[in-house]
């Protein structure tokens, strides 16, 4: 195992979960208080929500391209790069797509 490269790909991989989450924070979640607003979607159906996932899904996927591209194009490949990039991928498709759809 390539020590230099789990290192690096393990403080990329923690950039990308900050970056994804600070993105996909709706500014209104604070507000959920699990009486009158239980979930996310109590809070867009009640509130006028300035939704910047528009901008931010695009950035933060790029972000996780490098990820990407060591996954598929090294010859010495390793299963912590792509548990990382699966983890990320998930997390990603949840913050900005999923938790949104089920309203």
């Amino acid at each position: 195992m390539n020590w230099k490269l789990f290192t690096l790909s393990f403080i990329w991989s923690l950039i990308c979960v900050g970056a994804i989450t600070i993105f996909s924070f709706i500014d209104e979640e604070s507000l959920i208080d699990g009486l009158e607003i239980k979930n996310i979607c109590d809070v867009m159906h009640n509130f006028v929500v300035d939704d910047i996932r528009d901008v931010g899904g695009p950035f933060t996927l790029l972000m996780i391209a490098p990820l990407f591209y060591y996954c598929l194009h090294r010859k010495t490949r390793a299963w912590y790069l792509y548990a990382m990039t699966l983890f990320l991928v998930i997390l990603w498709v949840w913050r900005f797509f999923w938790r949104f759809h089920f309203c």
